[in-house]
């Protein structure tokens, strides 16, 4: 069966998308079309047979994106973003197609009535779940997985796996940010139990005392490089968490004004969570710019507490190896 899947973003999603790829290439021949930005992520994949770019989200690139896709004839298109712009490159495909429902409301329903109780499965998790509504056949439940493309990076020489830790500081938006102050608390505590650190970001930051400032710097391909020699990650509610866990790096994932509830939490047995559960949060889907709180859900999480995580998986990586 030839299954074409469209995705354009964002990072996490495309990640947690590899448990589709991981799941279903043995048995089916699968084509991505995705997005200028991340086709990188996936490039030189032995799971997929093709990547379809699509450049920009102009009329006409949608056009030419739906007559490509015709053009390869396939069986099945599955949308798995379920926007506008998928929606139309689907219809325009002329096979037959499904549409992936992101739950939306229910995740909305969790900003309006925090505190009921209420969580979703993981993404990837419900991803796997809309194949089996399609009845397609042999899908055994893999998690996600990215493959590490070959070559090296020089700056990849002086990271021995298993005494690197690595911080992602940056997002979007503030309610989702870690406080820098409080990371380099934790660094400092780090370093005094012989621990290197390194630090990802897709803008410049210097505001960090790591060993390696990696931040502007990290291409895709690196980035996997880099996470799977780390011995775990600590992050917020961002993309890097999830190429992380991809790459078999435990993570430290600390949610501010979103929830792990979402269905974006950790999902191996090593990672660790820090979600202070407060009265007003979850108070966004994707993270707030204001509150007036002075973001009190992120910023009260203090140093003491991160770094009890990342011993902890530390303690257990040991022994785990």
């Amino acid at each position: 069966m030839r299954i074409v899947i469209l995705r354009y973003g964002q990072l996490g999603d495309l990640v947690l998308l590899s448990s589709v790829f991981e799941s279903l290439y043995k048995f089916h021949d699968l084509i991505l079309s995705t997005s200028f930005r991340f086709q990188s992520l996936y490039q030189n994949d032995p799971r997929l047979k093709k990547i379809l770019v699509l450049p920009n989200s102009t009329l006409p690139s949608l056009l030419n994106q739906g007559k490509l896709i015709r053009k390869l004839h396939p069986d099945l298109v599955i949308d798995y973003q379920n926007k506008i712009k998928s929606r139309i490159i689907a219809k325009l495909s002329q096979t037959s197609h499904s549409v992936y429902d992101s739950l939306r409301q229910s995740r909305i329903k969790l900003v309006k009535n925090p505190g009921q109780g209420l969580s979703l499965p993981l993404v990837w998790d419900r991803y796997l779940n809309h194949l089996t509504l399609l009845k397609i056949k042999h899908i055994p439940r893999c998690p996600p997985k990215l493959y590490l493309n070959k070559g090296k990076n020089p700056l990849l020489a002086n990271t021995a796996r298993g005494k690197w830790v690595g911080f992602h500081c940056q997002s979007q938006h503030r309610g989702k940010q870690l406080s820098q102050c409080i990371v380099n608390q934790v660094i400092e505590k780090l370093k005094k139990r012989n621990y290197k650190t390194f630090s990802i970001g897709s803008e410049p930051e210097q505001n960090l005392s790591v060993d390696l400032n990696l931040t502007g710097q990290t291409d895709f391909n690196f980035l996997k490089q880099l996470l799977a020699k780390a011995l775990c990650l600590v992050t917020s509610d961002s993309g890097p968490l999830h190429v992380a866990e991809a790459v078999n790096t435990p993570v430290v994932a600390i949610f501010g004004s979103t929830s792990p509830d979402f269905g974006f939490r950790p999902w191996m047995p090593m990672s660790r969570t820090i979600y202070l559960n407060l009265a007003c949060s979850p108070c966004s889907l994707h993270g707030q710019d204001k509150c007036s709180k002075n973001f009190s859900c992120i910023n009260s999480i203090n140093p003491e507490m991160i770094l009890k995580e990342i011993l902890f998986i530390a303690k257990n990586r040991a022994i785990s190896t």
